[in-house]
């Protein structure tokens, strides 16, 4: 239909509202972060962008999220819904650490912009990280969105300016408004999964998740890390009597 038709070839407008957003602070944050998640993150600049992963001791995933880099810490963008169950999960392991973890959810919308034309929609080249645009003298903070989102640029926009940002966007034609179900086969299409249909709470390892890609076998110890080794050295095994 013409949603999907737009979101190929045009821009479509996804509004994925419920996202979680949690800001991490505090001078112990990035080595906290670090002892639990299965990426790299300790050379991350501000602007960076990572997609990471929590794991269980038995390297099954707590949830998945978009990692920002900022100036005084991290911004995690998590599953739908997720973003409690995150910063519960973090909380565990802070002791006398000076770490701040706040849930801003209830602050943003969130929108997904996807298709060919989405920098022209923007009227910018799209970052290779984050970074924050004027959408109609509203500040947006725009991030690349691939690997847990159908590819396209997620943007992060206040709440009260987020009526004028969406109005914005669809004006002369910029942008389609799509709903659930382009988002769903678009990211069917592109192998995306997301809590509660491809992976449930510690109950699905990073590879069952599709993201072996973003596992960091070199960053040292966190946890679930000798449980995903040797998931992976199994795989491997696996994969040369294939061959």
């Amino acid at each position: 239909d013409s949603e999907y038709r737009a979101a190929k070839n045009a821009c479509a407008l996804i509004d994925v509202t419920g996202v979680g957003v949690l800001t991490i602070a505090g001078t112990d944050c990035a080595d906290l972060l670090h002892r639990l998640t299965m990426n790299e993150i300790r050379k991350m600049q501000p602007g960076d962008v990572v997609v990471n992963a929590l794991p269980n001791a038995k390297g099954k995933l707590v949830d998945a999220f978009f990692q920002l880099k900022e100036n005084d810490g991290f911004r995690l963008i998590t599953g739908f819904g997720r973003s409690a169950a995150v910063a519960a999960w973090l909380d565990r392991y802070i002791f006398i650490e000076d770490v701040r973890c706040e849930d801003l959810t209830a602050r943003y919308a969130l929108f997904l912009l996807v298709g060919d034309k989405t920098a022209n929609a923007l009227g910018t080249a799209v970052q290779t990280g984050h970074s924050t645009l004027a959408v109609n003298g509203k500040t947006v903070t725009c991030l690349p969105a691939t690997g847990l989102s159908p590819a396209g640029v997620l943007l992060l926009v206040e709440q009260p300016d987020a009526f004028v940002v969406y109005k914005a966007l669809i004006e002369e034609k910029k942008c389609t408004p799509a709903g659930a179900q382009v988002y769903h086969t678009l990211r069917v299409e592109q192998s995306v999964p997301i809590f509660g249909n491809e992976f449930a709470n510690e109950d699905t390892n990073p590879y069952e998740a599709g993201l072996k890609n973003h596992i960091d076998y070199d960053k040292g110890c966190y946890i679930g890390q000798e449980v995903i080794a040797r998931l992976d050295g199994e795989i491997r095994r696996k994969m040369r009597e294939i061959d």
